[in-house]
Formats: C-alpha cells, sequence, structure tokens
C-alpha cells in the first residue's frame, strides 16, 4: 500500500503541474474596469507557484486515495 500511495502522490504532482501550466500560462492579464493589467512573472517566481500548487494538488490526491484505501478495507 506504501508504493500505491507514493505513486499517487507522484501522479498527482505530475497531473497538477500540468494543469497549472495550462492554467498561469492563460493568467497573463486582467480587466479592470474597462482597462487591461497585464501580469508579469519572472521565470523564478513562475516555476516556484507552479511547483508549489502541484506539490498541494499532489497531497490533496494522496490524502483522498489514502482515506480511500482505509474506508474501503472496512
Amino acid at each position: 500500500m506504501k508504493n500505491k500511495i507514493v505513486e499517487t502522490l507522484w501522479y498527482g504532482f505530475l497531473a497538477g503541474l500540468c494543469l497549472n501550466i495550462l492554467f498561469l500560462s492563460r493568467q497573463e492579464s486582467v480587466e479592470v474596469k474597462g482597462t487591461y493589467t497585464i501580469t508579469v512573472l519572472t521565470l523564478d517566481e513562475y516555476i516556484f507557484k507552479i511547483l508549489r500548487y502541484s506539490i498541494w494538488f499532489a497531497l490533496i490526491i494522496g490524502v483522498i486515495y489514502f482515506l480511500y484505501c482505509k474506508f474501503r478495507k472496512q
């Protein structure tokens, strides 16, 4: 079961990485009262944001899978 949880965390991290790259690449501009404000992230801010959200996504998926395995056996 331990290997399954690690595998689930890994797949959750990869899925979160892909989703964050898609969503963060679309957040280039924000409309405020009819004007556009362009949000520019430096590369290290962009990478840090992607990794942070990917780790959270993986942890959430891992906890859900752990609880699923725990309650499935009962």
